[in-house]
Order: structure tokens, then sequence, then C-alpha cells
């Protein structure tokens, strides 16, 4: 009986550590690849000698926050350290991933990345990391990136290898700058956002080709002009230093791909250009008549067949069938009309302007135009400036 016993447990347990069949053919230990296998097993073995020299010479955090308090005042991380996009009406500003890379070289070790896990046919599965060796702390994120492109036209399928791996990085980079800030306290973070907002505004150097500058660089985004002058509420070049400062923000949030121009311009806004226009119209209407040549007289309107009559009958003592002598008729004569200054088209102009973006026009031209003298240009610019705070 024991032996029959002890025969149907080794059957059991013989059954049971049996390896299950795969119902798509092959074995379970034939799945992957010798590299990876190889790759995968070099990395665990370098672990533990890199926590060892994490331990041996850990980090100084008050000697590391201030290497990054230090390279937030370089002006050249400050433009790009700090990204901001709107929700619920309020603007949201954070690190950028250029920041969070900064912070996380000089807190020490620290390393961070992304690597490419699987390959679909319209789709990659992506994991960003940020791995603290002195902790022991390991911030991990999955995700999928579909290899589509949407434009106005609709989704368009990415087959180029550049294009596609440009693509992988943006995406892994956003995560991966999620991960490093998981690693890093929040003091230390905020501090290093608040040096950089101070290095911007200490080095704000705004000057017309700056200005130029900026204003090329949202174009890019399909962002005009006027829809900038719209939303800082006065003309581009007298923007304020802070101003200044937000638009890169809002600059960097559009080139990281945190943000999209429809969530900080009105992107149904055409350009104003209406009056603007309507002002050089009048403007070139005006030089016309400076250069037109000047004749003797206007000529007489043609007289009709019974008014001939009538003068020739007066001509000859007769009265004529209305009765009336040359002595007792009279033309009224009709007042020429005084042309219009170019001061008047722009005081006109101005008056009539019902936006901001009507004034820059206005102002613009002003600039431009050599027909204007000092006095008139100042008293134009008084009654520009009062417009404005009308409008």
């Amino acid at each position: 009986m024991s032996n029959e016993i002890i025969k149907n447990e080794n059957e059991y347990t013989t059954e049971i550590a049996g390896e299950v069949a795969n119902p798509f053919g092959g074995s379970l230990a034939q799945v992957g690849s010798v590299g990876a296998a190889q790759a995968v097993s070099h990395e665990l073995a370098e672990m533990p000698a890199q926590i060892y020299l994490a331990k041996q010479f850990p980090r100084d955090q008050r000697k590391a926050a201030e290497q990054i308090l230090t390279a937030c005042q370089r002006p050249g991380l400050a433009e790009v350290a700090v990204y901001a996009y709107a929700k619920g009406g309020t603007q949201i500003s954070g690190p950028s991933i250029r920041l969070a890379e900064e912070i996380a070289r000089d807190w020490g070790n620290l390393e961070c990345g992304w690597d490419e896990l699987e390959r679909e046919y319209d789709a990659s599965k992506i994991r960003a990391f940020a791995w603290d060796k002195e902790t022991n702390v390991l911030k991990t994120l999955f995700f999928y990136v579909p290899h589509y492109r949407t434009t106005k036209k609709g989704r368009n399928r990415i087959t180029d290898e550049r294009e596609l791996y440009e693509l992988l990085a943006n995406q892994a980079a956003r995560r991966m700058r999620n991960c490093i800030l998981a690693l890093i306290p929040g003091d230390v973070v905020d501090a290093a956002v608040e040096q950089c907002r101070r290095t911007l505004v200490t080095h704000c150097d705004i000057t017309p080709e700056t200005i130029k500058k900026l204003v090329a660089a949202f174009e890019q985004f399909g962002v005009s002009k006027a829809q900038i002058e719209k939303r800082i509420q006065r003309r581009i070049d007298s923007i304020a230093p802070a101003q200044f400062v937000r638009m890169r923000e809002i600059y960097t949030s559009l080139r990281d791909g945190i943000s999209t121009p429809s969530e900080w311009f009105d992107m149904e806004v055409a350009e104003q250009t209406s009056a603007t226009d309507d002002l050089k119209n009048r403007l070139a209407f005006q030089g016309a008549r400076n250069t037109a040549p000047i004749t003797s007289a206007e000529p007489e309107p043609a007289k009709n067949t019974s008014e001939q009559k009538n003068a020739t009958d007066g001509e000859s003592g007769t009265p004529g069938k209305s009765g009336e002598t040359p002595a007792t008729k009279k033309t009224p004569k009709k007042e020429p009309q005084q042309p219009q200054t170019v001061e008047g088209i722009y005081r006109q102009a101005i008056a009539d302007a019902k936006t901001a973006e009507d004034l820059n026009g206005v102002d613009e031209g002003m600039k431009a135009d050599d027909r204007l003298d000092d006095n008139q240009r100042d008293s134009l610019r008084l009654y520009l400036e009062q417009r404005y705070e009308e409008v």
C-alpha cells in the first residue's frame, strides 16, 4: 500500500515538473537572443560595483545644491531651463529636460537614460529610467510610442529611421525628466528654477535684434507677430523683461512638445491688416495727389440745348424763356476741396483705430514716413499713446 502511494506521488511530481508545451511552437527557453541575454547579464554584474563606488564616495548635498545654483547662473542654461503650459486657465511652469539633466549631473551618483525594448510595425515600447546608486532607488516608466506624426492633413506613418529616432528620443526625454525629478528633493528643484528666472531677468537684453529672433522663433509654430502682441497686450517693441522671459518659457514648452500654440495664442485671429492697408492706401493717394500735374482750370460741365439757347438770347438782348438776363442769372461756384495733409491722415487713422494691432500699424507707418517732420511726429506720438490707453 505504501509503495503504491509513493509511486503515485512520484508520477504526480513528474507530471507537474514537466515542461508545458508552447501553443505557438518552440520552447520557452528559446525566447530571446543570446546577445540580449549577455547584455542583461553584463548589466547585472556591473550594478553591485556601481553601488559600491557610490557608497564609498557619497554626495555632499550642500555642495551639490551649490553646484546646481551656480550652473543656473549661466544665461545659456537659464534660457532653456523652464517650460510653461496652460491648465484650467492657469499658467503652470516647471523645469525643462535640459535643467533636469543638469541637476542630475551636479547631484551625483545618479544614472538616467532610456531604451527601446520592442519595435512593432507601428509602435515601439520604450523604457525611461533614473537610478540613484547611493540610495539604490530606481524610477522606471514604460510606454508605447506610435510611429505616426499627426499633421493638418491627417496621420502619416514614419518610415525614415532618423525621423523615427528623433520621435522616440523626444518622447523618452520627457519621461526621463519625470524620473529624474522623482529622485531629486523638491526644494532643490524649486531653487534651481527660481535662480534661472533671476538670471534671465538680470541678463535680459531686449534689442530689436533679439525681438526679431523671438518673432522668428514663434513663426516656426505658426504664431504671428500680431498674436504675440495680443497676448502681451502691447507692441512687441515695448515688451517688458518679465514678459520676454515668459515668452521664452512658452517657446521652450512648444519646442519640447509639452504644449501646443492654441493653448497660448488665439490661432483664429487673423492679421489685423484692414486698418493698416486702409492707411497705406490713403497715404499712397495723398502722395499721388502731391505729384500729379496741376491743370489751369477744371473743365466746365457741358450745357444742354435749352441753356445754350437762353444764353444766346441773353447775348442779343432778348430775354430767354426763363425770363432771366445775363445780369440776373448767376451760376454757383464750387468751392475747391482742400487736400488732407499727411499728418491729418495719420491723426484720422489713429482716431479710427479700434484695437492695439491697428495702432501698431499706424505707428509703423509713422516711423517709415519721411514726409513727417519732428514736430508732427511728436504730436502724433502723444495722441497715439493716449489712444493706446483708451483701447
